[in-house]
């Protein structure tokens, strides 16, 4: 889509771009991270890589949902909320792998290939996109 010269997105709209492309590619990255653990390891593998991948996406994604809920918020609201956010999704990770640790139904190796995948990806697809959205 071509975009009048000088045109800039709101952060609204920034950010709904950033969380629609994230969706879209860590749900490829899902698919073929799945499939290619079924491929080398079984359903072991396609598992672990589920678990990683919808883990880390999910909270990289949460992020930015809470940046678009608090962005009317001013000052120590909003610090106070994403610091909020940060802490619930610690704990929740902490609580997740401390549950998988001692379970053998999931490849831990896939797990982490797809946590740190899924990571870089949507890390990825934010920087392009800002970067993108500003010239």
């Amino acid at each position: 889509m071509r975009r009048p010269p000088g045109w800039a997105p709101t952060f609204m709209e920034l950010m709904t771009m950033v969380l629609v492309r994230s969706l879209i590619a860590n749900g490829a990255l899902l698919l073929g991270g799945c499939a290619l653990g079924y491929l080398l390891g079984g359903s072991r593998s396609a598992l672990g890589a589920a678990i990683g991948i919808g883990t880390a996406g999910g909270a990289m994604m949460l992020t930015t949902l809470v940046m678009m809920a608090t962005e009317k918020m001013v000052g120590i609201g909003e610090v106070g909320a994403m610091l909020g956010s940060y802490l619930l999704k610690m704990v929740a990770l902490l609580i997740l792998l401390t549950a998988l640790v001692d379970l053998d139904f999931y490849s831990k190796t896939a797990l982490s290939v797809g946590f740190i995948a899924a990571i870089v990806l949507t890390l990825t697809v934010e920087t392009v996109v800002v970067a993108r959205s500003r010239g």
